[in-house]
């Protein structure tokens, strides 16, 4: 009963369009292959970013932007219509799709403002949310998501025992506190997220 009322949510949620024509000249709902990075301004870090398994339950599992290293060795990313797509291994695994920003808690799904931009191989509708943005300094495109590039958070996350990345997280808040399929906002770090072309 719950799942089938998960994949209605993530129905819904899939209903909401980005409108890339309204962040500038040369904003887009599609890239040709990329990886994703988070480029800190506050200490001019650049990391890594990948796709990491947070929950796992029949017939579905959902991922997150994270900074540790993931199990499965994603070869990228494509985004065509504002749906990033998840560039599987050889034979190994489906590819995943964006679902948007929700809670991955099967127990309390958030709505669509919820914490975690996730991915998932659900058979639910993907969400059309996502932009490529020129960068103003002339570097890599960046992020966009739900219209905005300013909203993404560098923060520790935690889902279970044992599964706590620092995980991106959008329009984070300082007051909320570590719990399970939570993070702690006072930790978080703004970040801008950048679309890094593969070679």
């Amino acid at each position: 009963m719950r799942s089938t009322s998960f994949i209605v949510l993530l129905a819904a949620v899939a209903g909401v369009y980005a409108q890339c024509s309204s962040l500038g000249t040369g904003a887009s709902d599609s890239a040709t292959e990329f990886t994703l990075s988070a480029f800190n301004p506050a200490t001019s870090v650049t990391s890594p970013l990948h796709l990491v398994s947070v929950v796992t339950i029949p017939h579905t599992s959902f991922h997150v932007l994270s900074t540790q290293a993931a199990t499965i060795n994603w070869l990228g990313f494509t985004m065509t219509s504002g749906i990033i797509t998840a560039i599987p291994p050889n034979g190994e695994t489906a590819a995943v799709a964006s679902l948007g920003n929700i809670n991955p808690d099967p127990s309390n799904i958030s709505p669509p403002a919820g914490p975690w931009p996730t991915w998932s191989n659900t058979l639910a509708p993907p969400s059309e949310l996502f932009c490529s943005v020129p960068n103003p300094s002339g570097g890599d495109a960046i992020l966009a998501l739900h219209d905005r590039t300013d909203l993404f958070f560098l923060c520790p996350s935690f889902f279970s025992s044992g599964v706590d990345p620092v995980a991106i997280v959008y329009n984070a808040s300082s007051s909320v506190f570590p719990d399970a399929f939570s993070y702690d906002g006072a930790s978080c770090q703004p970040v801008t997220l950048l679309l890094v072309p593969s070679s």
